[in-house]
């Protein structure tokens, strides 16, 4: 009997780590994405924030930061990589000018969004 409850418990044990294993496994891609997802909206709020800036009259290039188009939506999340928010390629300095804004993530990944096109991972020149 004493044979039975060892192999039982046994088991449970082995059944619980297996799903505890499991539920890290999902936490982590969880995560993995939400920090991504930051990312991307802090693009969405960049790019709205300088169609914003050309829309009320703004003229020059606007600097891509809380400083320089916070009044206007920009907002940057510790998600960010320490390269922050920056202009790929030739930034606009008026309105209807294209134009392309990358950031990364802190896990590495790159993403794009233009005057034109929603948030990507391709490049803008792609």
């Amino acid at each position: 009997m004493k044979l039975r409850v060892t192999i039982a418990i046994a088991a449970l044990t082995i059944v619980s780590l297996g799903l505890t294993g499991c539920a890290q496994v999902y936490y982590e891609s969880a995560k993995n994405k939400s920090t991504d997802l930051s990312v991307k909206v802090d693009l969405a709020n960049a790019k709205i924030a300088v169609l914003a800036y050309f829309f009320d009259g703004g003229t020059g290039t606007p600097s891509l930061s809380v400083e320089g188009l916070g009044d206007y939506g920009f907002t940057q999340s510790p998600e960010v990589s320490d390269a922050g928010i920056n202009w790929s390629g030739e930034a606009p300095t008026s309105a209807g000018q294209p134009f392309c804004i990358t950031a990364s993530s802190i896990l590495g990944h790159a993403f794009y969004v233009t005057d034109n096109a929603p948030i990507s991972d391709t490049s803008c020149s792609d």
